[in-house]
C-alpha cells in the first residue's frame, strides 16, 4: 500500500506535500500501477504523448494525469491501496499485542500517507 500511495502522490500530490517535484514517475516512464492500468485502455495514446518532443514536461504530466482519471487508473490504485491497508490493519489487530500498540500502527500510516478526511480503513478516526 505504501508504494502505491507513493506513486499516487508522485502524480497527484503537491510538491510541498511530497517534498519533491511531482510527475517524475510519469516522465521517467515508470511502470506504476496507474500507468499499467491506463496503458491497457490507452496505451498508444500514452506512448505518443510521452514521446512527443513538442510538449513541455508539465504538459505531458497534466495530460497523463487526465488519462489516469479518464481510465479510472487513479481510482483503481486507491482501491488497491485501501485493500492492502485494510489487510495489514486486520493482521495487526489479530496480533497478540497490547491493544494500545495495535491502534498506533494503522493511525500512524493514515497520518503520514493519506490526506485527512479520505477513507480507506476503519482503524482510526483520522482517515474516515
Amino acid at each position: 500500500g505504501f508504494q502505491l500511495m507513493d506513486d499516487y502522490l508522485d502524480a497527484f500530490g503537491s510538491a510541498e506535500l511530497v517534498g519533491k517535484q511531482t510527475g517524475g514517475d510519469i516522465l521517467s516512464g515508470k511502470k506504476t500501477i496507474m500507468m499499467i492500468h491506463a496503458s491497457k485502455l490507452e496505451g498508444e495514446k500514452l506512448n505518443k504523448l510521452l514521446t512527443n518532443s513538442e510538449l513541455t514536461d508539465n504538459q505531458k504530466i497534466e495530460e497523463v494525469k487526465a488519462i489516469f482519471v479518464q481510465t479510472g487508473a487513479d481510482q483503481y490504485l486507491k482501491q488497491k491501496a485501501g485493500t492492502y491497508f485494510n489487510d495489514a490493519s486486520k493482521i495487526v489487530s489479530d496480533l497478540a499485542v497490547n491493544a494500545d500498540n495495535k491502534t498506533a500502527i494503522p493511525c500512524y500510516t493514515c497520518e503520514i500517507y493519506r490526506p485527512k478526511r479520505t477513507s480507506h480503513c476503519t482503524s482510526c478516526q483520522n482517515c474516515v
